[in-house]
Protein backbone atom coordinates (compact mmCIF):
# COMPACT_ATOMS: atom_id res chain seq x y z
CA UNK A 1 0.00 0.00 0.00
CA UNK A 2 2.88 2.56 0.90
CA UNK A 3 4.64 1.71 -2.02
CA UNK A 4 1.88 2.11 -4.40
CA UNK A 5 1.02 5.30 -2.97
CA UNK A 6 4.73 6.73 -2.60
CA UNK A 7 4.41 5.75 -6.94
CA UNK A 8 1.25 7.21 -7.70
CA UNK A 9 2.35 10.72 -6.18
CA UNK A 10 5.50 11.16 -7.28
CA UNK A 11 7.45 10.26 -3.79
CA UNK A 12 10.48 9.05 -4.29
CA UNK A 13 11.90 8.55 -0.60
CA UNK A 14 11.10 4.96 0.05
CA UNK A 15 13.53 4.97 3.05
CA UNK A 16 9.79 4.14 5.35
CA UNK A 17 9.33 0.98 3.83
CA UNK A 18 12.89 -0.14 2.38
CA UNK A 19 16.33 -1.12 4.31
CA UNK A 20 19.52 0.35 3.25
CA UNK A 21 20.71 -3.65 2.04
CA UNK A 22 17.19 -3.47 -0.31
CA UNK A 23 15.14 -5.54 1.74
CA UNK A 24 11.51 -5.02 2.97
CA UNK A 25 11.08 -3.06 6.47
CA UNK A 26 9.52 -5.56 8.83
CA UNK A 27 7.63 -2.43 10.26
CA UNK A 28 6.81 0.01 7.52
CA UNK A 29 6.06 3.31 8.37
CA UNK A 30 4.47 6.72 6.98
CA UNK A 31 6.39 9.40 6.15
CA UNK A 32 5.79 12.41 8.31
CA UNK A 33 5.61 14.95 5.00
CA UNK A 34 2.85 12.01 3.39
CA UNK A 35 0.49 11.85 6.35
CA UNK A 36 -2.19 14.17 4.88
CA UNK A 37 -2.27 10.63 1.83
CA UNK A 38 -3.68 8.57 4.33
CA UNK A 39 -6.05 10.90 5.94
CA UNK A 40 -8.91 9.79 3.75
CA UNK A 41 -8.40 6.58 4.42
CA UNK A 42 -10.52 5.11 7.71
CA UNK A 43 -8.54 4.11 10.56
CA UNK A 44 -10.50 0.87 10.71
CA UNK A 45 -9.43 0.33 7.14
CA UNK A 46 -5.48 0.78 7.95
CA UNK A 47 -5.78 -1.08 11.12
CA UNK A 48 -6.97 -4.02 9.26
CA UNK A 49 -4.18 -3.62 6.20
CA UNK A 50 -1.35 -3.76 9.69
CA UNK A 51 -2.92 -7.02 10.85
CA UNK A 52 -3.17 -8.05 7.19
CA UNK A 53 0.58 -8.27 7.42
CA UNK A 54 0.73 -9.12 11.06
CA UNK A 55 1.78 -5.75 12.27
CA UNK A 56 -1.17 -4.81 14.63
CA UNK A 57 -1.87 -6.78 17.84
CA UNK A 58 -5.25 -8.45 18.09
CA UNK A 59 -7.10 -8.34 21.27
CA UNK A 60 -9.37 -11.62 21.26
CA UNK A 61 -9.48 -12.26 24.98
CA UNK A 62 -12.41 -10.76 27.43
CA UNK A 63 -9.58 -9.83 29.99
CA UNK A 64 -7.23 -8.15 27.56
CA UNK A 65 -6.52 -4.49 27.23
CA UNK A 66 -8.68 -4.18 24.01
CA UNK A 67 -6.35 -0.97 22.98
CA UNK A 68 -2.89 -2.23 22.80
CA UNK A 69 -2.97 -2.91 18.87
CA UNK A 70 -3.85 1.24 18.84
CA UNK A 71 0.33 2.08 19.84
CA UNK A 72 0.79 -0.47 16.51
CA UNK A 73 -1.14 2.22 14.79
CA UNK A 74 0.38 4.90 16.25
CA UNK A 75 4.19 3.61 14.68
CA UNK A 76 2.69 3.38 11.76
CA UNK A 77 1.14 6.69 11.47
CA UNK A 78 4.57 7.97 13.01
CA UNK A 79 3.21 8.89 15.80
CA UNK A 80 4.29 7.37 18.78
CA UNK A 81 7.26 8.06 20.43
CA UNK A 82 9.27 4.93 21.20
CA UNK A 83 12.25 5.95 22.69
CA UNK A 84 13.80 2.79 23.18
CA UNK A 85 13.60 2.17 19.76
CA UNK A 86 12.18 -1.24 17.97
CA UNK A 87 13.74 -4.27 16.90
CA UNK A 88 13.65 -4.08 12.87
CA UNK A 89 13.87 -7.06 11.08
CA UNK A 90 13.96 -7.47 7.27
CA UNK A 91 12.04 -10.19 4.51
CA UNK A 92 13.81 -10.20 0.81
CA UNK A 93 11.24 -8.76 -1.96
CA UNK A 94 9.21 -11.71 -3.23
CA UNK A 95 7.24 -11.80 -6.01
CA UNK A 96 5.28 -14.31 -8.33
CA UNK A 97 5.31 -12.59 -11.80
CA UNK A 98 1.55 -14.60 -12.88
CA UNK A 99 0.13 -12.86 -10.67
CA UNK A 100 1.56 -9.75 -11.34
CA UNK A 101 0.33 -10.11 -14.86
CA UNK A 102 -3.20 -11.23 -13.88
CA UNK A 103 -3.37 -8.29 -11.76
CA UNK A 104 -2.69 -5.98 -14.82
CA UNK A 105 -5.00 -7.56 -17.04
CA UNK A 106 -8.15 -7.96 -14.57
CA UNK A 107 -7.31 -3.89 -13.06
CA UNK A 108 -5.03 -2.28 -15.34
CA UNK A 109 -2.18 -2.22 -12.70
CA UNK A 110 -0.34 -4.23 -10.53
CA UNK A 111 0.16 -4.38 -6.68
CA UNK A 112 2.31 -6.23 -4.48
CA UNK A 113 0.62 -9.31 -2.61
CA UNK A 114 0.90 -8.50 1.34
CA UNK A 115 0.90 -12.25 1.65
CA UNK A 116 4.34 -12.49 -0.38
CA UNK A 117 6.69 -11.43 2.39
CA UNK A 118 5.62 -14.23 4.14
CA UNK A 119 6.06 -17.32 2.04
CA UNK A 120 8.43 -18.95 -0.44
CA UNK A 121 5.34 -20.43 -3.18
CA UNK A 122 2.02 -18.84 -4.14
CA UNK A 123 -0.94 -20.53 -3.60
CA UNK A 124 -2.96 -19.39 -6.36
CA UNK A 125 -0.32 -21.26 -9.15
CA UNK A 126 1.50 -23.41 -6.77
CA UNK A 127 4.45 -22.29 -8.02
CA UNK A 128 8.16 -20.78 -6.04
CA UNK A 129 7.84 -17.06 -5.61
CA UNK A 130 10.87 -15.38 -7.21
CA UNK A 131 13.45 -13.31 -5.11
CA UNK A 132 14.85 -9.65 -5.99
CA UNK A 133 18.08 -10.40 -5.86
CA UNK A 134 19.79 -6.78 -4.70
CA UNK A 135 22.46 -5.21 -2.43
CA UNK A 136 21.06 -1.83 -1.93
CA UNK A 137 17.62 0.25 -2.12
CA UNK A 138 18.25 1.85 -5.67
CA UNK A 139 18.67 -1.85 -6.73
CA UNK A 140 15.56 -2.96 -4.96
CA UNK A 141 13.85 0.40 -6.03
CA UNK A 142 14.85 -0.73 -9.68
CA UNK A 143 13.60 -4.51 -9.32
CA UNK A 144 9.86 -3.48 -8.08
CA UNK A 145 9.95 -0.91 -11.08
CA UNK A 146 10.43 -4.02 -13.01
CA UNK A 147 8.16 -6.23 -11.18
CA UNK A 148 5.13 -4.15 -11.47
CA UNK A 149 5.09 -3.90 -15.16
CA UNK A 150 4.93 -7.62 -14.83
CA UNK A 151 8.98 -7.88 -15.81
CA UNK A 152 11.81 -10.12 -14.18
CA UNK A 153 14.25 -7.90 -12.41
CA UNK A 154 17.98 -7.63 -13.85
CA UNK A 155 18.81 -10.51 -10.76
CA UNK A 156 16.49 -12.69 -9.23
CA UNK A 157 16.44 -15.84 -8.17
CA UNK A 158 14.05 -18.89 -6.73
CA UNK A 159 14.12 -19.25 -2.78
CA UNK A 160 16.84 -22.07 -1.38
CA UNK A 161 13.91 -23.30 0.80
CA UNK A 162 10.77 -23.69 0.23
CA UNK A 163 8.06 -24.25 2.35
CA UNK A 164 4.75 -25.89 1.90
CA UNK A 165 3.09 -24.12 4.34
CA UNK A 166 1.39 -20.73 3.73
CA UNK A 167 0.96 -18.01 6.40
CA UNK A 168 -1.77 -15.90 5.63
CA UNK A 169 -2.62 -13.48 8.78
CA UNK A 170 -5.88 -12.22 7.53
CA UNK A 171 -7.09 -16.10 8.53
CA UNK A 172 -6.44 -14.95 12.11
CA UNK A 173 -7.72 -11.35 12.85
CA UNK A 174 -11.28 -12.17 10.43
CA UNK A 175 -12.57 -13.41 14.10
CA UNK A 176 -15.68 -12.93 16.41
CA UNK A 177 -16.01 -9.83 18.37
CA UNK A 178 -15.17 -9.87 21.70
CA UNK A 179 -16.56 -8.41 24.82
CA UNK A 180 -13.62 -6.80 26.89
CA UNK A 181 -13.92 -6.73 30.73
CA UNK A 182 -12.25 -4.08 32.72
CA UNK A 183 -9.41 -5.03 35.82
CA UNK A 184 -12.64 -2.92 37.77
CA UNK A 185 -15.48 -5.76 36.54
CA UNK A 186 -12.60 -8.70 36.80
CA UNK A 187 -12.08 -8.12 40.39
CA UNK A 188 -15.96 -7.86 41.25
CA UNK A 189 -16.91 -11.14 38.83
CA UNK A 190 -14.22 -13.27 40.75
CA UNK A 191 -15.95 -11.85 44.42
CA UNK A 192 -19.26 -13.38 42.67
CA UNK A 193 -17.77 -16.54 41.32
CA UNK A 194 -16.39 -17.75 44.26
CA UNK A 195 -19.42 -16.05 46.47
CA UNK A 196 -21.72 -18.28 44.21
CA UNK A 197 -20.26 -21.50 42.31
CA UNK A 198 -21.21 -23.49 44.69
CA UNK A 199 -25.03 -22.87 43.21
CA UNK A 200 -23.84 -22.82 39.66
CA UNK A 201 -25.80 -25.15 37.32
CA UNK A 202 -24.41 -28.03 36.64
CA UNK A 203 -24.13 -26.64 32.56
CA UNK A 204 -22.08 -23.84 33.71
CA UNK A 205 -19.38 -26.05 35.59
CA UNK A 206 -18.57 -29.43 36.72
CA UNK A 207 -18.26 -28.84 40.67
CA UNK A 208 -16.65 -32.09 40.86
CA UNK A 209 -13.37 -31.14 39.52
CA UNK A 210 -13.35 -27.49 40.72
CA UNK A 211 -11.94 -24.91 43.12
CA UNK A 212 -12.09 -21.44 43.63
CA UNK A 213 -8.20 -20.66 42.43
CA UNK A 214 -9.39 -22.81 39.49
CA UNK A 215 -12.38 -20.94 38.90
CA UNK A 216 -10.53 -17.46 38.87
CA UNK A 217 -8.53 -18.32 36.12
CA UNK A 218 -8.87 -16.01 33.10
CA UNK A 219 -9.54 -19.18 30.74
CA UNK A 220 -12.47 -20.37 33.35
CA UNK A 221 -13.94 -16.97 34.21
CA UNK A 222 -14.25 -16.34 30.33
CA UNK A 223 -16.22 -19.78 30.03
CA UNK A 224 -18.68 -19.21 33.08
CA UNK A 225 -19.14 -15.67 32.08
CA UNK A 226 -20.21 -16.30 28.27
CA UNK A 227 -21.77 -19.55 29.66
CA UNK A 228 -23.67 -17.55 32.24
CA UNK A 229 -25.04 -14.97 30.49
CA UNK A 230 -26.55 -17.17 27.59
CA UNK A 231 -28.18 -19.10 30.75
CA UNK A 232 -31.15 -18.23 32.98
CA UNK A 233 -28.88 -17.93 36.17
CA UNK A 234 -30.91 -15.71 38.02
CA UNK A 235 -27.66 -14.81 40.43
CA UNK A 236 -25.76 -13.97 37.42
CA UNK A 237 -28.48 -11.97 35.73
CA UNK A 238 -28.81 -9.87 39.02
CA UNK A 239 -25.45 -9.17 39.35
CA UNK A 240 -24.72 -8.31 35.99
CA UNK A 241 -27.90 -5.41 35.69
CA UNK A 242 -25.81 -4.00 38.93
CA UNK A 243 -22.42 -4.48 38.53
CA UNK A 244 -21.77 -3.92 34.76
CA UNK A 245 -21.88 -0.66 33.00
CA UNK A 246 -21.20 -0.76 29.28
CA UNK A 247 -18.90 2.23 27.80
CA UNK A 248 -18.05 3.01 24.20
CA UNK A 249 -13.94 4.02 23.71
CA UNK A 250 -13.26 5.94 20.46
CA UNK A 251 -9.62 4.88 19.53
CA UNK A 252 -8.36 6.07 16.00
CA UNK A 253 -5.16 7.84 15.57
CA UNK A 254 -6.03 10.16 12.65
CA UNK A 255 -9.94 9.86 13.12
CA UNK A 256 -10.44 8.86 16.76
CA UNK A 257 -14.19 8.02 15.58
CA UNK A 258 -13.20 5.46 13.22
CA UNK A 259 -12.55 2.88 15.55
CA UNK A 260 -14.67 2.39 18.75
CA UNK A 261 -14.65 -0.30 21.22
CA UNK A 262 -17.16 -1.60 23.55
CA UNK A 263 -15.99 -2.12 26.86
CA UNK A 264 -17.59 -3.69 29.66
CA UNK A 265 -16.53 -1.80 33.35
CA UNK A 266 -17.94 -1.38 36.81
CA UNK A 267 -19.94 1.51 37.82
CA UNK A 268 -18.03 4.59 38.73
CA UNK A 269 -18.68 4.17 42.64
CA UNK A 270 -18.37 0.43 42.75
CA UNK A 271 -14.78 0.75 40.92
CA UNK A 272 -13.52 3.96 42.87
CA UNK A 273 -14.54 1.10 46.05
CA UNK A 274 -12.39 -1.30 44.10
CA UNK A 275 -9.55 0.96 43.29
CA UNK A 276 -8.63 1.38 47.01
Amino acid sequence: MIYRTHVINGIFDFSNIITTKGSWSSFPKVLQDTLHLYKPIDDFKLLHLLRDIGLARITNKIFENPLEYREDLQKFLGQYNDKYGSKQGTTPIRYCLPCIKDYIKKFGYSFINVTWSRNSLCPTHETDLHIAEVTNRREAIDALNCIVRGVHPKAYKKPSYRSDYFHDFREYYHVKSCEYIAPCLDDELKEFIIANWKSFPRDLIDKNYSSESYLTQPYMMTKIYESAKNSKYKQFTHFWNNFAEIKYIDSGVINRKAITEKHIKAPKQIAKIVST
